[in-house]
């Protein structure tokens, strides 16, 4: 009975690490799709931007008896997914009903990694090495991107929320393409003939 119990934990933790690994695989096939359409030829910081699972915002009651939202600013280097973004991208259609939770709940429980350059088509550099050059140009970072990488920016992307049947994905991408020149956008693909494909976009800043 034991070396039964054994076997089937065994099993279970191989099934758990092939399916991660299929994920990864999945998140860097729909990564570079983004960067081919839209960051081609852009630099990419290879650790991860912190990805969070609450809203940033507050609710309050006016004189009037309405409630209003107000925003909070979300930290720097920071992207998050409320229970409100799922339940609205559900509302367009995009994600299953049975995703909103699944989608959420995900978030906190995804690992900590950096991207390979072997599996990113753009050029990876780590981001103590990227800040280290805007710092040697003063802060300029698009003098630093053109000088030393000869590119006009550079990208930060999220880390991957998938869906219950891995067919959608969704990440954020934060450019930087100079101190007033910039924006983060959260991508949507779905999977479509074995191939990922952006169905939607939102806008969170721009600079």
């Amino acid at each position: 009975m034991k070396v039964i119990v054994i076997l089937l934990l065994f099993l279970t933790s191989v099934s758990c690490e092939t399916q991660c690994e299929n994920k990864y695989d999945e998140f860097y096939a729909a990564l570079n799709e983004v960067l081919r359409v839209n960051y081609k030829g852009r630099v990419i910081i290879s650790n991860l931007l912190k990805t969070e699972s609450k809203d940033y915002f507050e609710k309050y009651i006016d004189d009037k008896g309405d409630t209003n939202i107000i925003r909070l600013q979300i930290p720097e280097f920071t992207v998050s997914y409320g229970e409100s973004f799922f339940l609205d991208i559900y509302r367009r259609g995009i994600i299953d009903s049975n995703d909103v939770v699944y989608m959420h709940s995900q978030i906190d429980t995804l690992k900590k990694i950096k991207l390979e350059q072997k599996m990113v088509k753009n050029m990876l550099v780590d981001a103590k090495v990227l800040f280290n050059v805007i710092d040697n140009f003063h802060g300029d970072e698009a003098m630093a991107m053109e000088k030393q990488y000869n590119t006009s920016g550079y990208v930060m992307v999220s880390k991957p929320v998938f869906s219950k049947d891995m067919n959608t994905i969704l990440f954020d991408i934060n450019y930087y393409c100079g101190n007033l020149c910039g924006h983060g956008i959260t991508y949507i693909l779905k999977k479509k003939r074995n191939k990922w494909t952006i169905i939607g976009s939102e806008t969170k800043w721009i600079r």
